[in-house]
């Protein structure tokens, strides 16, 4: 279950979530219960990778609840997450 789980993280979400997340399955009362812990990435926003970024899709977390995103917001995001990325390439010399 872990390995599916993991598979469908890693192969159906953009930008990479590798190392952001974590799967334990612990036993209660001889059943088990699995948990996923999500870490926040840098690479904010992450998105279903076979829907894209539409902006009626894109949503962000607000203490308990989620809000779906102005297309200002979204762009704005994606725009420090290119702005990083071409940061952080080497150049060679």
């Amino acid at each position: 279950m872990q390995l599916k789980i993991a598979d469908r993280i890693k192969n159906n979400f953009l930008p990479s979530t590798l190392g952001l997340f974590d799967i334990v399955t612990k036993y209660v009362d001889n059943i088990p219960v699995t948990k996923i812990i999500v870490c926040s990435g840098l690479e904010q926003t992450y998105y279903i990778k076979n829907k894209g970024m539409p902006p009626n899709e894109c949503y962000m977390r607000l203490g308990t609840s989620n809000q779906l995103m102005f297309t200002a917001l979204i762009d704005e995001l994606y725009a420090k997450r290119i702005h990083t990325t071409l940061h952080n390439i080497p150049v060679p010399r």
